[in-house]
């Protein structure tokens, strides 16, 4: 590891990923021609802007305030970016002094070389990298000749979250689950807008094939590490399918200029809205508690207990009940903390009743599906947890047998009444520490009803 960046941190650059879309329109400019990816100048690049752009304005029902001009993605322009976004749009979740901020920020300049296709939020720019149009086209099994047509899917999805800038930013944003929300609604958005616009392009092979390239179909993940992307891209994209069939492109901005609250509205589309019931705030129970694990300065993160992730967690349950159980989470807070070689996730769940916080530890002792590479053995072991008092509580240790302790990870679920504690370590492990953990948490929760009593 060595690093104080935080797993789900790439994923929180906006744009950074190839995120692929497409548009067509009437009295648009003859179309470019592109045969290589080498013909992808500047010049070029803004012919192609051009001629998306009343296709986008279509599908999207909006028309750009400022013409969009695009220019080539060089390598020092987008670290440049990611940084500085990084700062302005996702360093407020962060509970770190200056320089961790700044740390973090210049790891965010890593991924550069990744970067297909980017909307400057700062510079109002359409950034686009050759080299790596020809690497996508490529490696999507698309013949070389094709690039232009990626060029073109990256162009109009990056101009979508381009129409999206004029609307909203990304100021405000209290938590990860606001942060993710917000992510699902703009590229669920943009894929949307893709898939309309590929079906007049006769591009829907092509969109396709770049989506199944990022681990996703509108079915589903294709496999259990790219759940978050799918979440975020493919039941993004459905959030927002729905809301247009109840609205029009009218309710899409409506929900662009006032994103959704949490993530649970994402997977409960009828539940939109742009503010949440506070429902239980656990922050001041959790505060510090990493320090039982190991004492020593943590980056923090704390927030609403997000579904994104709880459902991430969860891939091994059958997915109508992982809905149902979700379903009656009242709330919670989960509490992130990072340091340069380990991590912990701390976690307070507010269940309906006693009933749902034990089929939530049911759900979470459930084996995990997980991609293991040849040779490698995976280790994937749940226990019942008895080192401290509850209704229910499972210890789960995962990681490839070979790698050791820095490759492991060990979390407890525990239900005691209708409240559901969780606590996960990454990177070590914490012994003793883990119940002395558990103990202190449990302390400063409200006491359990008795059985059979009310609430």
């Amino acid at each position: 590891m060595g690093s104080l960046l935080p797993r789900r941190l790439s994923l929180l650059l906006f744009g950074l990923l190839p995120l692929l879309g497409v548009a067509c329109g009437p009295k648009r400019p003859p179309s470019v021609v592109v045969g290589d990816p080498s013909e992808l100048t500047e010049e070029t690049l803004n012919q192609l802007v051009q001629h998306l752009r009343p296709l986008v304005e279509e599908e999207a029902g909006r028309k750009f305030e400022t013409p969009p001009h695009a220019r080539l993605g060089r390598r020092a322009d987008l670290e440049a970016i990611l940084e500085s976004e990084f700062l302005d749009s996702t360093a407020g979740v962060y509970h770190a002094p200056e320089w961790v901020l700044r740390q973090l920020a210049a790891e965010a300049r890593r991924a550069a070389p990744g970067v297909v296709g980017k909307w400057g939020i700062q510079t109002g720019v359409l950034y686009l990298a050759p080299d790596a149009v020809a690497q996508v086209t490529t490696s999507v099994g698309l013949p070389r000749e094709r690039a232009g047509d990626v060029a073109r899917l990256v162009l109009a999805h990056e101009m979508v979250h381009g129409l999206q800038s004029e609307v909203r930013g990304w100021e405000g944003l209290r938590d990860l689950d606001a942060v993710d929300a917000m992510r699902a609604v703009t590229e669920g958005q943009a894929n949307f807008v893709e898939s309309r616009v590929a079906d007049r392009l006769g591009l829907q092979d092509a969109r396709a094939a770049l989506d199944a390239s990022q681990g996703w179909t509108e079915d589903g993940p294709k496999s259990p590490a790219s759940f978050e992307l799918w979440a975020l891209y493919g039941q993004g994209m459905k959030f927002v399918a729905w809301q247009y069939a109840h609205g029009g492109n009218a309710q899409v901005w409506k929900v662009i200029a006032e994103p959704p609250a949490s993530t649970s509205m994402i997977f409960r589309p009828a539940t939109y809205s742009p503010t949440v019931s506070p429902g239980d705030d656990y922050t001041a129970a959790l505060d510090g508690i990493e320090d039982d694990l190991t004492e020593g300065a943590w980056v923090t993160v704390v927030g609403r207990v997000e579904e994104l992730s709880l459902r991430e967690d969860l891939q091994g349950g059958d997915p109508a009940e992982v809905r149902e159980v979700l379903g009656r989470l009242r709330g919670g807070t989960e509490r992130r903390a990072f340091r340069t070689d380990r991590t912990a996730t701390l976690r307070v769940m507010h269940f309906e009743d006693p009933a749902a916080a034990k089929a939530m530890v049911a759900l979470a002792a459930k084996p995990r599906p997980v991609e293991v590479p040849e040779g490698v053995q995976w280790r994937d072991e749940s226990t019942p947890y008895e080192d401290v008092p509850a209704d229910a509580a499972v210890l789960r240790v995962l990681g490839p047998k070979q790698m050791g302790v820095g490759a492991e990870t060990r979390e407890v679920w525990l239900a005691r009444g209708d409240l559901v504690v969780a606590i996960r370590t990454q990177g070590f492990r914490p012994g003793l520490r883990l119940r002395t953990a558990l103990e202190d948490l449990l302390g400063r929760l409200p006491p359990s009803p008795a059985p059979g009593s009310p609430g």
